[in-house]
């Protein structure tokens, strides 16, 4: 049944609203005092929406109970040969915002920005915590910052510390959350 909420849901909705990453405490109280939100109830909440509205913007949070594990989504393991040869010919046709790094003849990472919206960073795991990461970033920024002098933007799982911290360190902010962040660089 989907109903609206009342006070006595909202612990439940802000533990449902916090399972898959850190909200800010900000985000939170928003959540607490707002005027408006769905929820699914079936033996329980098992989840909810909300919904504000501001001028010409929208916000949208929501949250979901599930005993599911929650695993990356390498589409391309189930995909047909005809999905992978369209990905592939996608990526080529983008080849100019595409970056590939190597060292030793070797991949060390990648990176894509287009519209100044960071889309892939990727380091090999065998040069991790080298400070290979910051380097691909900072390259990656500034072709960003040639599509858009003003901002770069990029958007970070929540629950990977350690990517934010370099994001952060770099001068990146944090615009929005939800359950990933959307980090900004420069504008507003």
């Amino acid at each position: 049944m989907i109903r609206d909420y009342n006070q006595a849901d909202i612990e439940e909705i802000v533990r449902l609203h916090t399972l898959e990453y850190k909200a800010m405490p900000a985000e939170i109280e928003n959540l607490k005092s707002a005027s408006k939100i769905l929820v699914y109830e079936d033996r329980g909440i098992k989840g909810f929406i909300h919904l504000e509205m501001s001028g010409n913007h929208c916000y949208v949070e929501m949250g979901a109970a599930t005993s599911e594990l929650i695993i990356p989504d390498n589409w391309y393991l189930n995909a047909s040969k005809e999905a992978i040869e369209n990905n592939r010919k996608v990526s080529l046709e983008e080849k100019e915002y595409n970056y590939l790094f190597f060292k030793n003849n070797e991949i060390l990472g990648a990176s894509m920005v287009k519209n100044a919206e960071i889309e892939l960073l990727f380091v090999n795991i065998k040069y991790q915590r080298k400070g290979y990461g910051k380097k691909i970033l900072e390259y990656t920024i500034n072709r960003g910052l040639e599509q858009s002098p003003t901002s770069v933007n990029l958007n970070a799982l929540a629950s990977n510390e350690k990517a934010l911290k370099l994001y952060k360190d770099l001068g990146f902010k944090v615009v929005q959350a939800q359950d990933a962040r959307r980090l900004n660089i420069g504008g507003d």
